[in-house]
C-alpha cells in the first residue's frame, strides 16, 4: 500500500511540475511600437525609391506611355529590397506634367533598419502597392516634382537581429508623399506621411528623408 501511495505521489508531483513549466513559458515576442514604426518607414522608403527611379526612367527615355521597372535598393542596416512593377501614364496634363498610375511589389530580403532605441529589425517578405502619381518634370533644369498617394499591404517576417527573436505579421498602410529630386545627383527632398497598421500597431509615420 505504501509503495502504491509513493508512486501516486511521484506521479502527481510530476504532473504538477509539468503544469508549472507550461505556465511559466514566456509568450512569443512581438514587435514593440517603435519597431513597428521603423518598419513602416522602411516600407515607405522603398516605395518612394520605386517611384523616383521610374519617373527618372520615363523622363530620360522621353516615353509618355510609361514602362515596366525593376530596381534593387540597399537597406540602411543591411539587406536589400527588390522593386518591380509598372507605371502607366493616364493623362498628359501639359508639356511637362502628367498623371500616372503605378502598381508593383517590394521583395524584402533581410532588409534592416535601426530604431531610435538602437534595435535592429530585419524584414523579409513581399509587400504589394498601388499609387496615383502626378509629376512635373523639367529636363532643362534636371528636376522633378512628384505627388504620390497610394496603399501597400502584405505579410512580412521580422527578426530582432541582436536577440534572434522572430515572427510574422501583417502590413496594411496608406501613404501620401511629395517628392522633389534632381536627375542623376542623388539629391532629393521627401515629405509626407504613412498611416495604417503594422504588426498589430496603429502607425502614423512622417516620411522625411
Amino acid at each position: 500500500m505504501k509503495s502504491r501511495r509513493s508512486i501516486a505521489q511521484v506521479a502527481a508531483l510530476g504532473t504538477f511540475g509539468l503544469w508549472v513549466v507550461g505556465c511559466t513559458t514566456d509568450p512569443p515576442r512581438e514587435l514593440a511600437e517603435s519597431e513597428a514604426m521603423m518598419s513602416a518607414e522602411l516600407v515607405g522608403r522603398t516605395v518612394v525609391d520605386a517611384v523616383e527611379e521610374t519617373i527618372q526612367a520615363i523622363a530620360l527615355a522621353g516615353d509618355p506611355r510609361g514602362l515596366t521597372y525593376e530596381h534593387e535598393v540597399d537597406c540602411p542596416e543591411g539587406g536589400t529590397a527588390a522593386l518591380s512593377g509598372t507605371v502607366t501614364v493616364d493623362e498628359q496634363i501639359d508639356d511637362s506634367s502628367y498623371s500616372a498610375s503605378a502598381e508593383g511589389s517590394v521583395d524584402f530580403d533581410s532588409c534592416a533598419g535601426r530604431t531610435d532605441e538602437d534595435v535592429v529589425v530585419a524584414l523579409t517578405g513581399v509587400i504589394d502597392f498601388a499609387a496615383a502619381i502626378v509629376a512635373t518634370v523639367s529636363l532643362a533644369d534636371r528636376v522633378a516634382y512628384i505627388s504620390v498617394a497610394g496603399s501597400a499591404a502584405g505579410s512580412l517576417e521580422w527578426e530582432i537581429v541582436e536577440e534572434g527573436e522572430s515572427g510574422v505579421c501583417e502590413v496594411d498602410v496608406a501613404f501620401d508623399v511629395d517628392l522633389e529630386f534632381e536627375f542623376g545627383s542623388g539629391v532629393r527632398t521627401v515629405e509626407g506621411d504613412m498611416t495604417g497598421t503594422v504588426c498589430g500597431h496603429i502607425v502614423d509615420v512622417e516620411l522625411e528623408f
